[in-house]
């Protein structure tokens, strides 16, 4: 059993690294009997369970994520079982942070 822990103090993992980190230093441990934690502080690993999770090639009752002491289960469909602000929540900020900036400076542009 895998518990993934998202922490400052965590390993981070390139973004060309994650398939090979996931296969060669997770994976294995997956059918352990005990909990195995692992601590990254990049969330594109946990991304990328969700999808292993969502394609049935993971079971989502050998994995969860840990974030500031809390459980977070993920379901059969690779989905989150709570939103905990500051949990994998960095891409979505930017994502929204830039479409707001491009729509307030769009509407300087017309006359």
């Amino acid at each position: 059993m895998i518990e993934l822990v998202y922490s400052s103090d965590g390993q981070a993992v390139s973004d060309f690294d994650i398939r090979k980190t996931f296969h060669e230093t997770i994976e294995p441990w997956v059918n352990d009997e005990s909990t195995v934690p692992f601590v990254y502080s990049t969330d594109n690993i946990f991304y990328y369970v969700q999808l292993l999770v969502a394609e049935g090639r993971l079971d989502h009752n050998k994995i969860w994520f840990v974030y500031n002491g809390y459980r977070i289960d993920i379901n059969q469909f690779g989905v989150s079982s709570m939103y905990i602000d500051g949990f994998m929540d960095l891409q979505i900020q930017m994502c929204e942070e830039t479409l707001l900036w491009a729509t307030h400076r769009r509407k300087q542009l017309k006359p």
